[in-house]
Parts: structure tokens; C-alpha cells; sequence
């Protein structure tokens, strides 16, 4: 997450966030309009598809806190930086994100959780928290930008 600050401090911004979460808004309206005209499925079957729609949850760039030091700190609480040791502490890191995985689990999923940093070049969409991820690392050319997200 500290790399997705950095990247995110230096090429992307609240402007690129806004254009790429308005494409998304007409993605989901357009595809609630093709759901609302199917004829195979029944009036109940197109309402909860319409509920499940508007209730998806879109994360476009980056999570909010990753700006804030004091939360980076936090997130990374528990990691040892071993210096000249970059395994090592590969190691230390790798560990840590593993009990915080293994937590998780005997909570109740958080519908504000990114799936992943903002410097993956993917989108993402999880059934179980009905959410859609567009990191900042997948909104620019070729897959995203340059105008053509408009086209």
C-alpha cells in the first residue's frame, strides 16, 4: 500500500478518479437497461438483479486512507524492515499480511475493503462483497485514457 501512495501522489488525481467513476455509473446504467429488456427472465428475477446493480460498490484508484500516514503506519504495524535483508524482510511482510488474512476470517467481510492495491494494472469484481475495483494502475494508456474511454 505505501507504493500505491507514491504512485498515486505522482500520476493520478481526484479529476482521473471522477472521469473513470462517471464511465462506470453508464456502464452500470446501460447494463440495468439491457437487464430491465430481457424477456427470459421473470419480473422478480429482473427486480433483484436491479437491486443487486445498485447496490454494487465501485472503487475506483486508490483506498482513501493510504493518504493519511498515520493509517499506512497502522497497516503496517507488526512488519520488521530488516536492513540489507530484502528476503528477509520479504519474509517478515509476507507473514504479517498472512495473520491479518487468517483474522479476517472469523470477521464479517468489510464492504469498504479493496481487493487490491492501487498500483495493480486488473479490474476486479467480488461476488461476495458485490463491488468492482479499477485501480489507479489500470487507468491509463492502453487500457485506459487518451480519450478513448469515451469512444
Amino acid at each position: 500500500m505505501a507504493l500505491s501512495y507514491i504512485y498515486a501522489q505522482k500520476h493520478f488525481n481526484e479529476q482521473a478518479r471522477e472521469k473513470a467513476l462517471e464511465m462506470l455509473l453508464d456502464i452500470r446504467a446501460a447494463f440495468d437497461e439491457m437487464v430491465m429488456e430481457l424477456d427470459w427472465m421473470d419480473v422478480g428475477t429482473r427486480a433483484r438483479a436491479h437491486r443487486k446493480l445498485h447496490a454494487m460498490r465501485p472503487f475506483v484508484g486508490f483506498p482513501d486512507w493510504i493518504t493519511n500516514p498515520k493509517e499506512l503506519d497502522k497497516f503496517y504495524k507488526g512488519v520488521e524492515v530488516i536492513d540489507g535483508k530484502l528476503f528477509a524482510t520479504f519474509l517478515k511482510l509476507t507473514d504479517v499480511a498472512m495473520k491479518k488474512s487468517f483474522n479476517n476470517l472469523r470477521e464479517k467481510p468489510d464492504r469498504s475493503r479493496w481487493i487490491s492495491t492501487g498500483t495493480t494494472v486488473n479490474a476486479f469484481y467480488s461476488a461476495i462483497l458485490n463491488s468492482v475495483t479499477f485501480p489507479a494502475g489500470i487507468l491509463h494508456p492502453p487500457f485506459y485514457g487518451n480519450g478513448l474511454e469515451y469512444v
